[in-house]
């Protein structure tokens, strides 16, 4: 039996999305900090429960039982102290949307990701969209093209 899974692919402004009904997506978030665009929020509470609606509402709407996402590892995926602090930010609130929901999570590491898309590790999310369109998936965006890596490694498991 398949898994019905979501994979995202988080990063301060977008989130790509990855479901295995072939749901593709790469979506910006409006409270994004540091916006100052009218009708948005620079706190990062605001930018948090964004992206808690965001993902409720994925999961919601497809009915997936499982969401992946890539761990946060220093160095590999977070290049400094501060995208490490706001990807923690954006695990815990995925983590606890996902428990709200009644949604089991498997995390997979970033390592395990390159692997699966190019067969070493150290892939960067041009290499995601170049590997996934080589798959015959089409797929339009680098952050998208990463979730459906995640979401391919966490069918596996």
């Amino acid at each position: 039996m398949t898994k019905h899974l979501v994979a995202v692919a988080l990063s301060p402004e977008i989130i790509g999305v990855a479901g295995t009904d072939l749901h593709f997506g790469q979506y910006a978030l409006r409270n994004t900090p540091g916006t100052r665009v009218p009708g948005t929020s620079s706190h990062p509470g605001a930018f948090l429960s964004e992206l808690r609606d965001f993902v409720k509402r994925v999961i919601q709407s497809r009915k997936y039982q499982y969401i992946a996402m890539s761990s946060s590892e220093y160095g590999i995926n977070t290049k400094n102290f501060f995208d490490a602090e706001a990807k923690a930010k954006m695990i815990g609130t995925v983590l606890l949307t996902a428990f709200e929901s009644n949604c089991k999570v498997v995390e997979v590491t970033p390592r395990n990701v390159s692997q699966e898309a190019i067969g070493r590790k150290g892939a960067n999310p041009g290499d995601y969209l170049e590997a996934a369109c080589r798959n015959g998936t089409p797929i339009k965006g680098m952050l998208a093209a990463e979730a459906f890596w995640i979401m391919v490694l966490a069918s596996k498991e």
